[in-house]
């Protein structure tokens, strides 16, 4: 995930980024604009923690972030689509990037 995006001319982010007031770590975080981006897999479906995963993520929204989430189907089915939210976010809060179409090994396989 973190080649993709970099590879499609997105900044570096902060890998496994804390946050000790919310009590949690990112996956991958741009602090300067408090976004942070989370891959949710499978394990993610059961009724116990998708109910654990809204009250982390209120408690990152509570700290003024924003946590995107991204599935499988976001990263293996439309990667493209999935750096372009990600850019999309990170321009509204201030961080640009610029827009590189990525080499064919960058682009997730499964």
């Amino acid at each position: 995930m973190r080649v993709l995006l970099t590879e499609s001319g997105v900044p570096e982010p902060s890998l496994n980024h804390p946050l000790p007031e919310a009590g949690v770590f990112l996956d991958l975080a741009w602090p300067a604009a408090k976004f942070g981006l989370e891959y949710q897999g499978g394990h993610h479906v059961s009724p116990e923690q998708h109910a654990a995963d809204i009250r982390r993520q209120e408690r990152v929204h509570d700290r003024g972030w924003l946590l995107m989430e991204i599935t499988k189907f976001d990263l293996f089915d439309r990667p493209r689509a999935m750096v372009e939210r990600v850019r999309s976010r990170l321009a509204e809060r201030g961080i640009p990037s610029r827009a590189v179409h990525p080499p064919i090994w960058a682009l997730p396989q499964r």
